[in-house]
């Protein structure tokens, strides 16, 4: 059996009427914490918080190859406010009467209060190196250092040993100046080489 509230206690008036979803007379019209619970109660609560909403996760899409074959996001099942689904291949994609738009791996659409699709770039601005070239490490507090990579710089130490008698300074093209001592493998003719104007 419920206990009603005194007939002028209108704060616990209109939670009796929420529990039993009855009554006629609304909170007074400035009262808008009532007022609001009161349309909650009467299920009416829609226009009272018109403009709230939140992103609602529904998918992924991916796009098109060109503005040609961008892909319809009228095609797309879930369009309401709020819907958000993200790029898993980037591409083009449309939703008319907008132009066809392009979109990056990892970004976000999301189907505004206008029934349009708005943008969020998510585009990674990270940097990687590449392997056996360029190394790129990530600091803690932000930014990258970047270096040269082992294995390159092992390379270009053995290729600097192997010809530290070319003498660059006055070399020109179409010869190479030795100093030092020119030495075979022991098992291979030299032949074709011009010293000193000589050729052997």
């Amino acid at each position: 059996m419920a206990i009603a509230p005194q007939p002028n206690d209108s704060s616990y008036n209109l939670l009796a009427k929420i529990a039993v979803n009855s009554g006629t007379t609304q909170p007074a019209v400035g009262d808008g914490e009532h007022n609001l619970l009161w349309k909650i109660a009467a299920n009416t609560y829609s226009a009272a918080v018109s403009g709230i909403s939140a992103f609602k996760y529904i998918g992924s899409v991916s796009g098109g190859a060109d503005a040609g074959s961008a892909t319809d996001l009228s095609t797309l099942t879930e369009k309401n406010t709020g819907d958000y689904y993200s790029v898993t291949s980037a591409g083009y994609f449309v939703l008319a009467p907008a132009a066809p738009f392009y979109a990056n791996k990892n970004d976000g659409l999301v189907f505004n209060t206008t029934g349009g699709v708005d943008l969020f770039d998510n585009t990674d601005s990270s940097i990687s190196g590449t392997t056996d070239y360029i190394d790129a490490t990530a600091l803690v507090g932000g930014g990258h250092v970047i270096d040269i990579d082992s294995a390159f710089k092992t390379r270009v130490s053995n290729v600097e040993s192997k010809t530290q008698n070319i003498n660059l300074a006055t070399t020109v093209s179409g010869t190479t100046n030795l100093t030092g001592n020119l030495t075979g493998d022991g098992s291979s003719a030299l032949s074709g080489f011009v010293i000193d104007g000589g050729t052997f």
